[in-house]
């Protein structure tokens, strides 16, 4: 699956799903296996670059930077720090490695010129990624299958390289709330975001949709997971999916975390603490994307057969 940035404008008004408030509880009691399934109109699946925060070396590369991404972005604007007395003001020049760079631009939804004039700066020394949003949206039905997938993936989904338990804000009995693997907030590193609702929806003209999103924090980072050619498949190969845990019960019990059903990446975490080898539970994860290609994408549609053709 090519990573890459879909055209503007979302989806059409015609395939629009409804907009409601609120999980609908049943989905959730329906349980695991056939609780979701996906949209019938294709694509319902849609990899793509959201932010990409890029630092230039030289005055004259933020205006082009700025130039280009008007025309190949959605969106490109100054990072801001928030100072006394509410006053926005540019944030200074950065110091990556040995180099100073000029203050940071927030690129939104670059398209592939854009993402091929960033590779080339970034090879040349001319800017520095210092962050990196690599978007993965899974259309459903409705709103209740968007957040029995959201459900199904909370439990089943590991990023590797990730420490720490599953972490839920905003959520209740009502709302699924947002999903976290990964680094707490203001650190460097690779987090996992996983969200289904109306923010989701917005990304996709208000189609229900669980919206899968892997975020690099730093430079070295960013370097790390896709290094200056920006290869972004292999990034993702990061996000797996468990299709079964095989552990033992102790190990089970001490990952539950006052829940009934384990999360797949709390007992990967329960078995790191206690010296555990883990590929026993890495062997059954598979990559996202190919996770999504074999259970969420429609099946091809069957031409006809040799006894159906006219003679």
């Amino acid at each position: 699956m090519s990573i890459r940035c879909a055209p503007r404008g979302g989806v059409p008004e015609s395939t629009r799903g409804p907009n409601r408030d609120g999980v609908g509880r049943a989905a959730r009691r329906r349980g695991p296996s056939g609780s979701w399934r996906p949209m019938s109109n294709p694509p319902v699946i849609r990899a793509y670059v959201d932010t990409v925060l890029v630092a230039p070396a030289r005055l004259r590369d933020t205006r082009q930077v700025k130039a280009l991404a008007e025309e190949h972005a959605g969106s490109v604007h100054h990072q801001r720090d928030r100072i006394r007395k509410g006053v926005l003001r540019r944030r200074p020049g950065v110091r990556v490695g040995r180099r100073t760079y000029r203050a940071p631009l927030h690129v939104h939804q670059p398209d592939d010129f854009a993402l091929n004039f960033i590779r080339s700066a970034l090879k040349h020394g001319r800017l520095a990624v210092l962050r990196l949003d690599i978007a993965l949206d899974i259309r459903c039905d409705n709103r209740d299958a968007a957040d029995a997938l959201h459900a199904e993936l909370r439990r089943k989904i590991t990023l590797s390289g990730a420490r720490g338990p599953v972490r839920v804000s905003h959520g209740g009995s009502i709302q699924m709330g947002t999903t976290y693997l990964g680094v707490g907030k203001g650190q460097e590193g690779a987090v996992l975001v996983v969200y289904s609702d109306e923010h989701a929806a917005c990304k996709n003209g208000g189609t229900p949709t669980t919206h899968i999103e892997l975020r690099l924090f730093g430079a070295r980072a960013v370097r790390a997971a896709v290094g200056r050619s920006l290869t972004l498949e292999m990034c993702m190969r990061r996000v797996r999916v468990v299709s079964e845990l095989r552990v033992p019960t102790r190990i089970l019990r001490a990952a539950q975390n006052a829940g009934p059903t384990p999360y797949a990446q709390d007992v990967v975490e329960v078995m790191r603490r206690h010296g555990i080898d883990r590929r026993s539970v890495v062997r059954r994860a598979i990559p996202i994307c190919d996770w999504a290609r074999r259970n969420v994408a429609p099946a091809p549609a069957s031409g006809p057969t040799a006894s159906d053709r006219p003679n």
